[in-house]
């Protein structure tokens, strides 16, 4: 961070700030009103402290790389060769004779996910003077759009749980922390609460059909340039949702039992074409070559922890076949979901991470201690949102854990699925609520 950012930034959180309050007026609703500053403030709070952590702490990192040896570059021609400079934006990563006096200077132009993050942050820079700190809250802005409209669609589901949905969207630490900055989770995060806004819009509530699906085409693109691997757990989760959200519509008993089996097999099928078809322009995240790209992603990334005396973690020896992936499922699933350990912890960042990993596996042991299992298993299963949540979130905290192999790397790569984990906790919880409650009324009577 440079003098400027002291200088510009005050200007913008001024303007940020205005239009802020400006549309809270507009909020309807006053519970949902309470929690619109103090949700978009912890976003920039985020973004600011994310860029200090990595500044001070670190010494540098992905998101000074995206700044300074990516976006400083198109900033520089926009006024050296504006042309050049609209070229570049353009460009998909191909090293032109023309464009090679800025693009051999960008240090990420030849991935197209992380150009596609040095364009964005150019775009967001020619409106700031390329200041580092604006770029970053410009980044949690985006990222905050997405919580807020997730919130929205969440609280149309349950009108009830608008307080405690808040707190698992909004305020959990790993979240606005490392969702908020210049780096490639602000943007998806922020793009996978509009798809999920958006879908429940075409799909649930049948409104806004027509900017619904164009917000969620940008959205699907958005993730699929950057991670791809986020879409092939959340498309999945969507049409297993969609389809079991249509059999809950259905009155009749009988035609419900009839039909449940046969929407599930095609739920699958066509989960698994969606799967298919997302990955099909890149083949390491085909089905086919998934196995193999997860064993040598966790290889690498266990070498490179080791080598750099990172805070890595071992799931134990297992081979690129489905049945060694599949195997390794319950270590996987409980290090993303519940890990680091206190005792894991080697610094503050990471003990930070291991607080919130033990107040969710707290959380997930109370749930569970006094719904039941049994009993939280069949809520589950007689609610088409709680099914989705389930297995988006089985299936994300699987592939994560199984490819990621280190701590610091997993508390970003993991944010996608928290809020919805959180979620399905809350939601659990208070259905088994309402029943005891409804329960003690009949037995009164």
């Amino acid at each position: 961070m440079e003098l400027k950012d002291l200088i510009v930034t005050p200007f913008f959180l001024i303007l940020i700030y205005f239009v802020a309050f400006r549309y809270k007026r507009t909020i309807e609703d006053e519970e949902q009103k309470k929690f619109f500053i103090p949700a978009i403030t912890f976003k920039i709070i985020g973004a600011i402290f994310l860029g200090l952590i990595y500044q001070f702490y670190y010494k540098g990192g992905d998101t000074f790389t995206f700044y300074k040896l990516g976006s400083q570059h198109i900033y520089n021609a926009l006024f050296e060769d504006p042309v050049k400079a609209v070229k570049l934006l353009l460009s998909d990563s191909t090293n032109k004779i023309e464009l090679y006096p800025y693009s051999s200077k960008i240090f990420y132009f030849s991935d197209s996910a992380s150009f596609l993050i040095v364009k964005i942050a150019a775009i967001a820079g020619f409106l700031c003077f390329h200041t580092y700190s604006v770029i970053a809250i410009a980044f949690g802005l985006f990222s905050f759009s997405g919580s807020w409209v997730m919130y929205l669609a969440f609280c149309r589901i349950f009108p009830s749980l608008k307080r405690n949905s808040a707190y698992a969207i909004f305020f959990l630490p790993s979240v606005f922390f490392w969702g908020s900055g210049l780096l490639k989770d602000s943007i998806t995060f922020g793009a996978l609460g509009w798809m999920f806004y958006c879908f429940t819009n075409l799909a649930i509530f049948n409104r806004k059909i027509l900017l619904s699906s164009l917000i969620f085409i940008i959205s699907l693109f958005l993730i699929k340039t950057i991670k791809i691997y986020i879409l092939l757990c959340f498309i999945p989760s969507l049409i297993i949702w969609l389809f079991f959200h249509f059999n809950y519509k259905v009155k009749s008993r009988i035609i419900k039992i009839v039909a449940k089996p046969i929407l599930i097999v095609s739920a699958m099928v066509l989960a698994y074409i969606a799967a298919n078809y997302i990955s099909i322009d890149d083949k390491r995240y085909s089905l086919d070559n998934l196995t193999s790209t997860t064993k040598i992603t966790y290889d690498y990334l266990t070498y490179m922890s080791k080598q750099q005396d990172g805070a890595y973690y071992s799931l134990g020896e297992f081979d690129n076949s489905w049945s060694g992936i599949l195997a390794k499922a319950p270590l996987a699933i409980n290090v993303t979901l519940f890990r680091p350990y206190l005792w894991e912890s080697r610094n503050l960042v990471m003990l930070i991470s291991a607080l919130e990993s033990f107040m969710i596996l707290a959380f997930t042991i109370i749930t569970l201690w006094k719904a039941g299992v049994v009993t939280s298993i069949r809520i589950i299963l007689n609610n088409p949102f709680l099914i989705f949540c389930t297995i988006l979130s089985i299936s994300f905290a699987f592939a994560v854990g199984i490819s990621t192999a280190n701590f610091g790397t997993l508390v970003r790569y993991k944010i996608p699925i928290m809020p919805f984990y959180l979620l399905l906790l809350i939601v659990v919880n208070n259905i088994h609520k309402e029943r005891k409650i409804t329960n003690k009324s009949i037995s009164t009577e």
